[in-house]
């Protein structure tokens, strides 16, 4: 009797010892996630500085690959101080091949007027090349961006175009890209930054308007008049 009892009792005591084991290794558990989230809350959020810094060798490389690839389409190309462009639709859709029109939907331009930014990657500049009689492109400056997106810049929220007019609008949708402000989003856009995609699909294209004289027609050089003879 004395034997089954003391059987018990250590069974009892093993049992206690497993159970104490799990509650305080569930603690530890815990208490290392805890500590995780609170460093992860705790860290800055605004490092811009030290990442400027840290992207400008990368943005050197970026503008050598340019150099060389547009030197592929027009050796007289001077390269932009920025690998960004602004492209206008000016056609229509009215009598579009669907081939041109698809190429049009890939730049996100839609509709007569509209703009967007587009980085000057080696497939961009193959598709804009393609398009040059129903676009035209230019390089803006850090103005000319901040203009657009203060005063034109809309974004869709719930399959409705909203004006980016709220910081807070903003963070919520881009804020774990460290956008946090209208600012930040001007100058992600500007530089070219490691979130431009995300950045750029934020900002609905642009609604232009027609200039009161019309765009100033190109004239044609001695080589298309000749040709089209």
């Amino acid at each position: 009797m004395a034997k089954d009892q003391s059987i018990h009792f250590k069974k009892k005591k093993i049992a206690h010892q497993v159970a104490f084991k799990k509650k305080t290794s569930k603690g530890i558990n815990k208490r290392k996630q805890y500590d995780a989230t609170q460093t992860e809350e705790n860290e800055p959020r605004f490092r811009r500085p030290e990442e400027f810094i840290r992207k400008f060798r990368s943005k050197q490389r970026e503008r050598n690959q340019l150099r060389r690839v547009t030197k592929k389409f027009n050796p007289l190309f001077k390269t932009p101080a920025s690998p960004l462009a602004l492209v206008i639709r000016l056609r229509g859709s009215q009598g579009l091949e669907k081939k041109i029109e698809r190429k049009l939907q890939q730049l996100r331009l839609s509709e007569l007027l509209e703009a967007t930014f587009v980085q000057l990657t080696e497939k961009n500049l193959e598709i804009l090349k393609s398009l040059e009689l129903f676009i035209t492109y230019g390089y803006p400056d850090l103005n000319t961006v901040r203009q657009l997106l203060y005063k034109r810049g809309q974004t869709s929220v719930n399959n409705q175009l909203r004006m980016i007019n709220s910081n807070e609008l903003i963070e919520e949708k881009l804020g774990k890209f460290n956008i946090l402000c209208l600012e930040d989003l001007v100058q992600e856009i500007f530089s070219v930054g490691e979130h431009f995609k995300k950045a750029n699909l934020f900002i609905a294209p642009f609604k232009l308007s027609m200039p009161p004289k019309g765009f100033p027609k190109v004239p044609k050089t001695f080589l298309s008049r000749w040709s089209c003879r």
